[in-house]
């Protein structure tokens, strides 16, 4: 009925708003404008490709020659530097694997014997991809200046700076070396190779321009675009590569020297975006195991130093390469889109920087590609309120987390609107500010002036005192998604409270930080229920607070609470999808990654391992000063569990279990939200604790937040993970139907 009311009302809005793509055309002619203001290049050409659409591409400012300006077009040709290395050698190089030629795992001595030299027999075709070789970022640009041979020479001759495949250092020189494989392997030069099985007819424009060889069209040249002098009293670089290593060796470089336009690398992106990616492409595009903050595909980068083009909303998934000219491009083949900036930030000075601006196109994208989550706070802030609750006396549920997207209080929203009168405050665990880690008394906040009734000090449920004249509840928090997270606790026995009394409840509601679609763990054992597991569902539940609300007033037989849903929201939305900030939502919570982790690592939460309290990354990394790290790490690794990785660890907690002590352990990292099963890890990790550690490792208390003495039991019985797995999912069946019945949101 409510969502039914307020249709005219949105339909308004839409209706009143300017046009979309006007209005989101200027919101990017101010980024470049700001950026050519900054000193940061004189223009440049955005695309935003989706697919099943048409891409969008438009051209901004101008660059200077000796007659004047020339504006940018949307079919200009930029030196898209380091976009070579995927572009061309990754891809070649992905092609011979997929011809037999060739393998990721060779040695590259293998196919260069003079390569070994140095030091340098492991290092692997693998590795020059992702960056790990050892090899140095450049050598010395007099070794290019006596022609192909010597260069070849002096590379080959050079040293590892550190062991083949132990860390990551972007290196040139390792792409150079791949770029030289592909015409030892293949008998074509890099150049000739990707045009025929990596540019085709689909790429037209797209070309190295080698000195021994025919020069491109005059009208491809026109459509050139300068970058800056190659030395004092010389003109800008217009149609010749600008990295003088590349320009030293004749035009050609596995790590740079390829130019190209918008369109023609849209149709590059084209190939992870369609409905089924072919092969080498999904090869290239794969995703290895590697460490936090050095993620990388076999040839482009994910998430590392490198990654501005990626911005604040792109997937884990998602993948793209910068070039040191001013290009860049970004793909995510979960949103089916690509963005692609091509500037000249080193015209006509040299010294512009494409950081800030590419940031800012990558969140422009985000917002075009997929429209904003709008919370149930946000959509009260707009006006609407259920009509049958106008000029009632509100009580507010709510902590730091209740924030608009533009970053307002939901206090402050209630307390200047129009149709209601906010009477009272209430606050779950943590208090009101989201900092306390101890029982929280009664206060008042300063700026409404109204009291704050504590839900975690001396009551855990709203008295009939705090509801005396209150005609109406309302919940607003932004919880975690586990069952022993306790804002869903607080919400529900609020719940309880006001149809005791009879008053409406009212959910704002938002995302499940976890994502809505996957369920995992085991139901509670009835005798179990308490403020850390009030409701008869798994550990992980895949709900949002709004539904969690309809679900219990089923189970527990309450009035239906009046939900205010959200907008835009998806079950497969990460949190970094959705476009609204990262506000803690307890004081060790600190960020996305130990939100997915918590609902495993958290199991583990009342044994004598430390969670990592008491460091900058609690639920990240685990601990205890009897834990034999390295062998934790390699058993854990040993599982395969999709989306994380398991690294040996050692950290000192100033706060809570070991407190003080060193404490060797595990650094866990999430690299694949989608696939992995937070529960399933924490299972793996509480029986290798046991199995390595069975005297030292205190699991008396195990079943505190497990909450299932069935499985408990099978933690310390059965050697099969298969089924210690089945036990774990043995009672979701009928929870997935009463779930079911309670979802408000599509996949």
């Amino acid at each position: 009925m409510l969502l039914r009311a307020l249709g005219p009302v949105l339909l308004g809005a839409i209706l009143a708003s300017p046009p979309l793509r006007a209005q989101s055309e200027a919101e990017l002619r101010a980024l470049f404008e700001r950026a050519a203001l900054e000193g940061h290049g004189t223009g440049g050409v955005c695309l935003l490709h989706r697919a099943g659409e048409a891409d969008f591409v438009r051209a901004f400012g101008a660059w200077t020659n000796d007659s004047g300006q020339v504006s940018f077009q949307a079919d200009s040709v930029f030196d898209l530097a380091s976009l070579t290395k995927p572009i061309a050698t990754a891809a070649s190089i992905i092609h011979l694997s997929g011809t037999g030629k060739l393998k990721l795992e060779d040695p590259v001595a293998r196919h260069w014997p003079e390569f070994a030299a140095s030091g340098k027999a492991a290092v692997t075709i693998e590795h020059l991809l992702l960056h790990r070789s050892g090899l140095l970022a450049d050598n010395a640009l007099r070794d290019y200046e006596s022609g192909l041979s010597v260069a070849m020479e002096r590379v080959a001759a050079l040293p590892l700076l550190h062991a083949a495949g132990s860390k990551f250092l972007y290196s040139d020189v390792g792409y150079l070396v791949l770029g030289w494989l592909v015409e030892r392997v293949s008998g074509r030069r890099l150049d000739d190779y990707a045009a025929e099985h990596v540019f085709g007819s689909e790429m037209p424009d797209t070309r190295f321009v080698a000195s021994d060889r025919p020069a491109p069209t005059a009208e491809w040249l026109a459509r050139c675009v300068p970058t800056e002098p190659a030395g004092p009293k010389l003109p800008p670089l217009r149609g010749q590569v600008h990295d003088p290593r590349a320009r030293a060796l004749g035009g050609v470089a596995g790590h740079a020297g390829l130019f190209s336009t918008a369109r023609d690398l849209a149709q590059f992106a084209r190939r992870f975006t369609g409905p089924e990616m072919a092969p080498r492409w999904r090869a290239l595009a794969t995703l290895p195991d590697l460490a936090k903050g050095e993620r990388r595909t076999y040839g482009f980068d994910a998430e590392t130093s490198y990654s501005a083009p990626r911005g604040p909303h792109f997937g884990r998934r998602s993948f793209g390469h910068t070039g040191f000219t001013g290009t860049s491009l970004w793909i995510d083949p979960d949103a089916k889109a690509a963005i692609i900036l091509l500037t000249s930030r080193l015209h006509p000075d040299g010294k512009g920087n494409s950081k800030s601006l590419r940031e800012g196109v990558a969140a422009w994208a985000w917002r075009e590609v997929r429209p904003p989550v709008v919370t149930g706070l946000d959509r009260v802030a707009s006006g609407e309120w259920p009509a049958e609750l106008e000029h009632r006396r509100v009580g507010l549920i709510t902590n730091h987390t209740g924030l608009t997207r533009d970053g307002r209080r939901g206090i402050d929203v209630f307390a200047h609107h129009s149709k209601l009168t906010l009477a009272a405050l209430f606050s779950p665990e943590h208090g009101l500010l989201g900092v306390r880690d101890e029982k929280v008394g009664d206060s008042e906040d300063p700026v409404s002036q109204l009291r704050v009734f504590s839900l975690y000090g001396e009551h855990r449920r709203p008295t009939a005192e705090m509801l005396e004249n209150l005609q109406v509840l309302v919940f607003d928090i932004q919880d975690i998604g586990a069952r022993f997270y306790t804002y869903i606790s607080t919400m529900v026995s609020a719940m309880e409270e006001a149809a005791a009394k009879g008053i409406p409840f009212v959910v704002l509601d938002r995302p499940n930080a976890i994502g809505g679609r996957f369920v995992e763990g085991p139901l509670p054992d009835p005798q179990s229920l308490d403020f850390v597991g009030y409701l008869d569902i798994p550990i992980r539940h895949g709900m949002t607070v709004g539904e969690i609300a309809r679900l219990a007033a089923a189970d527990k037989k309450l009035p239906a609470p009046i939900v205010i849903s959200m907008k835009n929201w998806r079950r497969s939305d990460t949190y970094r999808s959705t476009g609204l900030p990262w506000v803690n939502p307890s004081p060790n919570m600190r960020s996305e990654d130990a939100a997915l982790l918590y609902p495993g690592l958290c199991i583990l939460e009342t044994t004598n391992v430390s969670m990592g309290r008491g460091t900058p990354t609690p639920f990240e990394i685990i601990g205890a000063p009897w834990i034999n790290a390295p062998e934790l790490a390699a058993r854990l690794t040993g599982y395969r569990l999709p989306g994380v990785i398991a690294e040996a660890t050692s950290f000192t907690p100033d706060a809570s279990v070991h407190q003080g002590q060193l404490c060797p352990g595990v650094r866990f990292t999430v690299t694949d939200e989608r696939s992995f099963r937070p529960v399933e890890l924490g299972l793996a990790l509480a029986r290798e604790l046991r199995n390595l550690h069975p005297k030292d490792f205190d699991r008396k208390r195990l079943n505190r937040l497990l909450k299932s003495q069935a499985l408990c039991d099978a933690i310390e019985k059965v050697e099969s993970w298969p089924e210690l797995k089945r036990i774990a999912a043995s009672e979701l069946d009928g929870f997935l139907a009463r779930r079911n019945a309670a979802l408000l949101y599509p996949e």
